[in-house]
């Protein structure tokens, strides 16, 4: 595989990973305004929140969090390739290694593609946390494989 190849598929991965909420945090803001509690997602930037009195399965995407979280998973993943390259790559076989790939590139365009036709965003520059809630009101924690979107229903 070429380095184009091989940086197109880490980067494809990457925008999945992010855009599945593998490792997030979760800043629950309990905000003293009229309108709904907003909850922010990112890992480490936030990239998302949720207006879940809004409409299900919508809410705004920060495009410099959205970003910021690309590179990261981008670089995180291109440390571990090099890792794989120089110790494992080596013992396992070739076409183990480009089925592999296959799959991870195919379920990744897939999660891509889900998320992009089933849920609605409104794409923003960056987040407007600080103008609606301080640091101190908001309670963040780390969540790991949290269901896509969370105020996603499927049912009426």
């Amino acid at each position: 595989m070429d380095v184009i190849k091989k940086r197109l598929l880490i980067l494809i991965i990457s925008i999945a990973l992010l855009l599945q909420d593998v490792i997030v945090f979760r800043y629950a803001c309990n905000c003293n305004f009229d309108g709904p509690n907003i909850d922010y997602y990112g890992f480490p930037f936030i990239y998302r929140n949720n207006l879940t009195q809004a409409c299900s399965g919508c809410g705004n995407l920060y495009l410099s969090g959205f970003i910021g979280n690309i590179l990261f998973w981008f670089m995180l993943i291109y440390i571990f390739y090099f890792i794989y390259v120089k110790f494992a790559a080596p013992i396992i076989n070739l076409k183990i290694q480009t089925f592999f790939a296959w799959l991870l590139t195919i379920t990744s365009i897939g999660i891509i593609l889900f998320n992009i036709y089933v849920y609605e965003w409104t794409i923003e520059m960056s987040c407007d946390q600080d103008l609606y809630c301080k640091e101190s009101q908001c309670k963040r924690e780390i969540k790991f494989f949290i269901p896509n979107k969370d105020s996603f229903s499927v049912y009426p």
